[in-house]
């Protein structure tokens, strides 16, 4: 069957099998205490969130309670800590996202409208399944989420495999925004990686990543440059501009 038809399959159908797995899963991990699925829930429909954030959401004050909560769902490799490269300014805050794949798209598409989907005589159309622009918005984290995940691979494919190197996320500029992936190398080179999930990349993500270089460079003694990685055709603008060092694609991780 086709990715669709799977999908419609497995979650959008009349007693389609993966409806009660998000159950399975905590209750097997965490018996049926509601901040770990609240936390999950919560961090699924963001980018990250800082101890901060979630403890707002949780209602909670930020101690022993929190930490105990975050490290469970760590443990469990249901979510994980952002780390933040030495070398760089840091951001005040740990930030976490969630690293589990089906729980981040489960929450996202299926989680809103499981009574809805309890009901179903027939399989849901996709489009109504699986709108356009928060598909979008969703194939941006999940693909970011792949990259931090194969970072080994996307070091040989630019190139420095074989140097030591830390990777994770910085934060660029006062507003604290964050740069999805950074590999901080042994060889006094840092290399910043923008992510896109897109089927077109055109010139725009240049003056970005620019900014964004101008920003890291006042706090780094490290020469930066910037990678671009992409699942999408990159118009001729970019190439031609010489400004990422190194441009792949998706078929550079298999």
């Amino acid at each position: 069957k086709s990715f669709e038809q799977n999908i419609l399959a497995l979650f959008f159908s009349p007693l389609a099998p993966l409806l009660t797995e998000l159950d399975s899963l905590f209750v097997s991990h965490f018996g049926k205490q509601k901040n770990y699925a609240k936390t999950v829930s919560f961090l699924s429909a963001k980018k990250y969130a800082s101890r901060i954030e979630i403890s707002k959401r949780l209602d909670q004050k930020t101690g022993g309670g929190i930490s105990t909560i975050l490290g469970d769902l760590e443990m469990a490799g249901f979510i994980e800590a952002c780390p933040f490269v030495k070398g760089f300014k840091k951001s005040k805050s740990i930030h976490y996202r969630t690293c589990d794949p089906f729980l981040r798209f489960f929450y996202k598409f299926v989680h809103p409208r499981m009574k809805k989907i309890k009901t179903l005589t027939k399989a849901m159309d996709l489009h109504e399944a699986l709108p356009v622009q928060p598909l979008q918005v969703w194939q941006g984290f999940a693909f970011e989420g792949i990259c931090h995940s194969h970072a080994d691979l996307i070091a040989k494919a630019l190139g420095f495999g074989a140097v030591e190197y830390e990777y994770g996320s910085v934060a660029a500029g006062s507003d604290q925004s964050e740069i999805d992936l950074v590999f901080s190398r042994k060889d006094g080179v840092a290399t910043i990686c923008e992510i896109k999930a897109s089927k077109k990349v055109d010139a725009s993500v240049v003056a970005q990543v620019k900014s964004q270089l101008e920003s890291l460079q006042c706090v780094s003694k490290k020469t930066v440059n910037a990678a671009l990685i992409t699942t999408g055709t990159v118009e001729k603008s970019v190439t031609e501009s010489r400004f990422f060092t190194t441009i792949l694609g998706v078929e550079a991780l298999v």
